[in-house]
């Protein structure tokens, strides 16, 4: 049986695989995905990468609503998967939380934002990094 800790990073994790499909980060995440679930045996690369690539190639032309179901799908099945590798391997949660988060740093998702000012307002619109706006 698996830890909470186990349980949620699985969830994170399969999270963080459906997220980066279909992303610029999808050749990280997939390595590292691929580097730590090496180690299961059981597991044949070719066949995990099969599964990996497979995966994100149902996202290919998603968007909206769509993508987001299918994405919330994929979450699902590789939180699974790596609950059962994680079941096998406890002591891979370390590696497997470290390609997650080296990962996460990649995964950029769309931003919008929507401005509008009338009369004699003021707009500050934060962009990337850190933004000091004082108005005087």
């Amino acid at each position: 049986m698996l830890t909470e800790s186990l349980l949620a990073l699985a969830s994170i994790g399969g999270a963080a695989i459906a997220e980066a499909m279909a992303t610029d980060a999808w050749t990280a995440v997939k390595s590292g995905v691929l580097r730590v679930m090496r180690r299961d045996t059981a597991t044949i690369t070719s066949e995990l990468e099969y599964r990996l690539d497979s995966s994100a190639s149902t996202l290919d032309g998603l968007s909206g609503a769509e993508l987001e179901s299918a994405r919330a799908i994929l979450a699902i099945a590789w939180r699974a998967r790596l609950e059962d590798f994680l079941a096998r391997y406890p002591d891979s949660a370390n590696d497997l939380q470290a390609a997650l988060a080296i990962a996460g740093t990649q995964i950029s998702g769309p931003v919008q934002q929507h401005v509008v000012g009338y009369d004699n307002s003021r707009q500050a619109v934060q962009g990337h990094g850190v933004q000091n706006v004082n108005f005087s």
